[in-house]
């Protein structure tokens, strides 16, 4: 290979500015997601219950952190200009619109803590989310806490925005799965 067409061949490899996925708007991407829940496997009790989503908490190794991802073939993160507890709020709450899961004011409080967020692209995309649901009874009394942990994979070209934020609804959709999977406290594991 001559010099030229190797120094070709690198630029090609480098996104240009413009390219690059820099401080990148959070979206949540409506997706195929029947592989990412079941509803014939969440516990009637949560299922059906009617929630008031309260706060979210950026409980991270580092809230200050914008890095949402990581290329492995391109050695280039992904950072998001977006609040990213705030997003994840957004995101719980999308996937309970589209699950049909009932919120309203006086529903039982729902407080979020968000523990991870993070997409790792090698072969594929595969995103980690961690949420942090604690949900209190009328009496202010605490029905569940826990923390649930989420992955989500898809295949799709290298250093995709549209990748990174489907493969990211997809780890939302499961992790709302494992929540309304789980007993409710004083509830007996299945």
């Amino acid at each position: 290979m001559s010099l030229l067409a190797a120094i070709a061949a690198l630029l090609v490899q480098i996104p240009s500015g413009s390219d690059r996925l820099d401080n990148v708007e959070l979206t949540f991407r409506d997706v195929d997601v029947k592989d990412d829940y079941d509803q014939d496997q969440w516990n009637p009790a949560l299922a059906h219950m009617t929630f008031s989503l309260q706060s979210v908490v950026d409980e991270r190794e580092d809230p200050q952190s914008n890095k949402i991802g990581f290329c492995q073939e391109k050695k280039l993160p992904v950072t998001t200009k977006s609040n990213i507890a705030a997003f994840a709020g957004q995101g719980v709450a999308r996937v309970f619109y589209r699950t049909k899961i009932r919120t309203a004011p006086e529903g039982n409080k729902l407080y979020l803590g968000l523990v991870k967020l993070y997409v790792e692209e090698g072969n594929t995309y595969e995103a980690k989310l961690g949420i942090r649901y604690t949900v209190l009874g009328p009496k202010g009394d605490t029905l569940y806490s826990r923390v649930v942990h989420s992955t989500s994979q898809r295949w799709g070209r290298t250093y995709s925005y549209d990748n990174y934020m489907e493969t990211i609804a997809g780890a939302f959709y499961s992790n709302v799965d494992e929540f309304l999977k789980k007993p409710l406290r004083g509830q007996q594991e299945p």
